[in-house]
């Protein structure tokens, strides 16, 4: 038996199941994948790719690249009208790959893969993210008896934090079946800079998030306005709309340079077919921001990284939304920027208190506290002297609890208790 056999057989096989491989807004996917031991055996299976040149893995399985038009054609009349919950291609691959545990990212998909894990003989994890926890079972009812099916015929349930554990609990899943698995990041990967910061000198603030009412981005806007009253305050926006056809840039751009008003382009910012684009690039005019402003759209994270060392200060202020869309755990990007050595202005939601601990006092704002998100960026700017301490407390906190490698050893040793 040569090397490569005996690593084969040896290894433990786990099959990744989720709807896209791979969104930029989910590359923490990608890496739970990547960093698990040599001894897990990986496969995808989703419905369709993108952006594969930078999460691309081996052994991928893709609905849309292997199947003709006519299946997929029958196969969406057998969903519509029969209800079947996913194609035939995917059980039939679970059954030839012939898996240990099949991983489904998302509860949604979780749901749908019951019939995969069981056909395939595998143990059942499923990992919840954010919007599956609230926003799919307050605004579809169905989901919550679905979801009650899949916590009996599950086996493992995988979340961020406490929050998330305690939600899933609500929703019916067993105690006992719920762990706390933080996602990882490749931290030896990332620099530690601690930034600093001069009194009289511009702050230089960051937003990176997609434009959804969750993410709480005029709150931020507003709260810096407020400050830029006092000193001076540029701020860089990474991100976009979800499936918008034109970056936010190009409206930002017309307006900078016409000196128009929103409601003079658009009308009135609430009425019609206002999205959130518009109230974030409404909070840049409001504010008085809209001239200290760069808006870059969706960018890699390399991108992100390099634009987090030129500036002093991170805003993430998650909000409940209108839908009960939250972020479920905590947005990775707060993660990634907290141990570049970047202070983090973040609001108390869901498992961000997991992630964001300099130590003593308040370091988290309200949801939609504009006043508390300005004072808490003033408390940092008070506290500068203080920044390097503060900063390499958050940053060791984060090598030993959300390190790539070190969560990954722990989920291999989940799947293996299974």
């Amino acid at each position: 038996m040569n090397d490569q056999t005996q690593h084969d057989a040896a290894a433990l096989t786990v099959v990744h199941s989720t709807g896209s491989w791979l969104p930029l807004t989910e590359n923490w996917i990608y890496t739970q994948v990547k960093y698990l031991p040599d001894d897990v055996a990986c496969h995808v299976l989703c419905r369709k790719t993108a952006n594969v040149a930078q999460y691309g893995v081996p052994n991928m399985h893709v609905y849309n690249s292997e199947t003709s038009a006519l299946q997929r054609c029958w196969d969406g009349v057998c969903r519509d009208v029969v209800g079947t919950r996913s194609p035939g291609f995917f059980r039939t691959r679970a059954r030839r790959i012939g898996p240990r545990v099949v991983h489904s990212h998302f509860g949604v998909r979780g749901w749908c893969d019951i019939p995969l894990s069981q056909r395939a003989g595998a143990a059942h994890v499923t990992t919840f993210y954010g919007y599956d926890v609230h926003k799919v079972p307050q605004g579809n009812p169905k989901w919550r008896a679905r979801y009650r099916e899949l916590f009996a015929a599950g086996d493992l349930f995988l979340c961020e934090g406490p929050h998330m554990a305690r939600c899933l609990q609500r929703l019916g899943c067993p105690p006992g079946k719920v762990r706390v698995q933080h996602l990882g990041i490749p931290v030896g990967d990332i620099r530690f800079a601690p930034r600093r910061y001069s009194a009289g000198e511009p702050l230089r603030a960051l937003i990176a998030a997609s434009f959804v009412e969750k993410k709480g981005i005029p709150y931020a806007l507003e709260a810096l306005g407020k400050l830029q009253r006092r000193m001076p305050v540029v701020v860089t926006i990474i991100g976009d709309a979800r499936g918008a056809n034109h970056r936010c840039g190009a409206v930002w751009q017309f307006l900078r340079r016409s000196r128009r008003t929103l409601k003079q382009v658009f009308g009135r910012p609430n009425s019609g077919p206002a999205t959130e684009k518009m109230r974030i690039v409404a909070a840049l005019e409001s504010s008085g921001l809209m001239s200290n402003a760069t808006l870059l759209g969706y960018q890699p994270r390399d991108r992100l990284l390099a634009e987090a060392y030129r500036h002093h200060i991170f805003l993430s202020p998650s909000v409940t939304a209108a839908d009960g869309d939250t972020e479920g755990g905590a947005p990775v990007a707060i993660i990634e920027m907290a141990a570049t050595g970047m202070p983090v202005v973040a609001t108390n939601h869901c498992d961000i208190p997991e992630v964001l601990r300099y130590g003593d006092g308040s370091w988290l704002a309200e949801e939609r506290d504009v006043e508390g998100l300005a004072g808490l960026i003033e408390q940092w700017l008070h506290h500068a002297n203080h920044w390097p301490d503060l900063l390499a407390r958050q940053r060791h906190y984060i090598e030993h609890e959300f390190d790539a490698v070190r969560q990954g050893g722990r989920l291999a040793e989940l799947y293996r208790q299974l």
